[in-house]
This record gives C-alpha cells, sequence and structure tokens, in this order.
C-alpha cells in the first residue's frame, strides 16, 4: 500500500472516494488498484493544503478565541462551548464530505483541487492570520518587573518605556518566537509549551517578568 497522509476533517472526502471506487472495482467496473492509490496519494497534498488552512488555520483558533473569553474568570462555559461548537461542526461536516465522496467518485473533488480552491486557501489561511493575531494580542500578557536608577537618581521602569516605545512588545516577541521555534526549527508543540513554562517560572523566579 502507499503511503496515505492527509488532513482528516476535510480528507473525509477522499476516504469516501476511495470507497466508492472500492465497490465499483468489487462489482466487476473496470478499476484497478492503482488507479485509487493514485488518486489518493495525488489528491493528499492539496486535500491537507485547503483542511489545514480552513480547520486548524480557521475554525480551531475561532472557536478558541469565543471559548477563551467565556471562559475568563474561571467559567465552565468556554471549555463546553468549544467542545459542542468542535463536535457540532466536524462529525456531520466530516459525514457529509465523506458521502460526497462515495457518491461523486474521483469527481467529488473537483471543487476542491479545481483552480479556484488556490484562491479559496489563499483566502482562509490570511483570515486564519487575522484571528491567530487577534487571540495573541488579546490573551498572551507579560512584562517586566526590571527597573534601573540612573546616576541622576531617576528611577526607570523598563516596562514604562517599553509601553512608551512599542507597546506589548514582549509578548509579540514571545508569539513570534514560539512561531519560529515550531515552523522554522521543528520544535513540537509540546516542547514549546514544556520551554514556555519553564522559561515563564524563571522569569517570575528571578524578577524579570512580571503580570
Amino acid at each position: 500500500a502507499s503511503f496515505y497522509n492527509t488532513e482528516p476533517q476535510i480528507g473525509a472526502i477522499v476516504n469516501g472516494m476511495a470507497l466508492g471506487l472500492e465497490e465499483k472495482k468489487a462489482n466487476g467496473e473496470p478499476i484497478d488498484g492503482e488507479t485509487i492509490n493514485t488518486l489518493k496519494v495525488g489528491l493528499m497534498g492539496p486535500i491537507a493544503g485547503i483542511g489545514d488552512s480552513m480547520i486548524p488555520g480557521m475554525l480551531i483558533p475561532i472557536l478558541l478565541s469565543i471559548g477563551m473569553a467565556l471562559a475568563a474568570g474561571g467559567s465552565i462555559l468556554g471549555p463546553l462551548f468549544y467542545t459542542v461548537a468542535w463536535l457540532g461542526i466536524i462529525i456531520p461536516g466530516s459525514w457529509f464530505l465523506f458521502l460526497k465522496g462515495y457518491k461523486m467518485g474521483s469527481g467529488s473533488v473537483e471543487m476542491l483541487v479545481s483552480s479556484k480552491s488556490t484562491r479559496l486557501r489563499e483566502a482562509l489561511s490570511l483570515l486564519g492570520v487575522f484571528v491567530m493575531g487577534g487571540v495573541a494580542a488579546s490573551y498572551v500578557k507579560l512584562g517586566t518587573g526590571l527597573e534601573f536608577v540612573t546616576k541622576d537618581g531617576v528611577n526607570i521602569h523598563v516596562q514604562q518605556m517599553l509601553d512608551g516605545i512599542f507597546p506589548q512588545l514582549l509578548p509579540l516577541v514571545v508569539v513570534l518566537g514560539t512561531w519560529y521555534l515550531m515552523a522554522k526549527r521543528g520544535v513540537s508543540p509540546v516542547k514549546a509549551m514544556v520551554l514556555l513554562l519553564v522559561l515563564a517560572a524563571l522569569g517570575v523566579v528571578s524578577g524579570l517578568f512580571a503580570g
């Protein structure tokens, strides 16, 4: 069997297509297994690109931002909203795409891999960037408690100085630094979270960071 890996939710359409073609092959239609494998391998990349733009790039950040706002102050509505909304969208959505692929065969993916899909994918990616930027700006909080005294006896608070030059500079550095580690250095999300936790603990203990 050929290697196959695609975005699991939107990729359900490929699974349905393969099942439909396998059924036709089993019923005696002139479809060979190599054709089905070739279609799966050829479609997994484009479908993954679309799915990654739509699901983790757009839908999940939107649902999480709403859930985080509802969870402010310890309310259980936040995680409940995210869980119910996610399952309510993904389960029927994936099932619909699976049936679409099953009923239409290879023709069912034309709407996803046509020339229009490139513009759709770019638009969804851009929307995802805006959403993630809004979430980062709203929920990433970081300041420094550093201060020093000049020779003239003037107290200088580093955080106040940074706010005067570039407000929210430290949260931006954290977000961009995390993105660099994950996107350019291949650091896994779990390792990135552990690293941030360690840095936060050391920063608070040393007085470098302040809420």
